[in-house]
This record gives structure tokens, sequence and C-alpha cells, in this order.
């Protein structure tokens, strides 16, 4: 097997995340059977391979929404992608998911390899 790569986890879980997702942005209602590019975002910061491939960490957004949340007004768009997520997936999903990435597992080859595959096996 070829090294697993972080790009490649990452890949992975994109499309994981779209297809979990059913290719709809959680935000707006959008699709991508409408036309629309759906994009998979991380809640979190990618800081680890636990928290670029957790699929909790996931949601999928179309480009739109993505630009919105990652806009160009620092602090206030903090503030309104914290108010978007929020108001969709829950103060206490939010408050779990942060204390969860701060803390990830250690991930050696094979458990990269491991990771992989269960990934591709939620395609």
């Amino acid at each position: 097997m070829k090294k697993i790569t972080r790009p490649k986890l990452e890949t992975a879980w994109k499309k994981m995340i779209k297809k979990r997702d059913e290719y709809t942005c959680q935000l707006c209602g959008r699709t991508g059977e409408q036309g629309y590019q759906m994009h998979a975002h991380h809640i979190e910061a990618k800081q680890s391979i636990y928290s670029l491939t957790l699929p909790e960490n996931g949601i999928c957004l179309c480009a739109l929404c993505h630009m919105s949340i990652h806009g160009q007004n620092g602090r206030t768009e903090q503030l309104k992608r914290e108010e978007l997520l929020t108001k969709k997936l829950g103060k206490e999903y939010l408050e779990n998911l942060s204390i969860e990435i701060k803390s990830p597992p250690k991930f050696n080859t094979s458990a990269k390899e491991e990771l992989y595959e269960q990934l591709l096996n939620k395609l």
C-alpha cells in the first residue's frame, strides 16, 4: 500500500462528509443537484490527523456559505461563524467537539492506513 499522506486523508474525509450530508449545504439547504459547488468544512481547526479526519468535525456547506463563514472581517466573521454553527449544531455539540479535539490520539503509519480504510468504507 502507498504511504498514507495528510492530503490523501483529507481528500477521503471531504468526500465522506459531502456524501454523509447528501451533498446538501447544512446552513442554507442548497444542493449539488441544483448546480451548487459543495465544500466540506472543518468546524474546529485541523491541527492534527485526528481533527483533520474526525467525521464529527465536518459539515457540508455550499461555496457561498463557506465563503461567508471564512469572510474577511476577522472577529466579526468569527462571531458570525460561531453563531451559525451553534444554531445548526448546538452549543453542547460544539463544546464537546472542542474538548475531544484537544486530546487527540497518536497516529503511526499503520493507524493512518486503518483510518484511511475506514474513511473509504464510509464512501
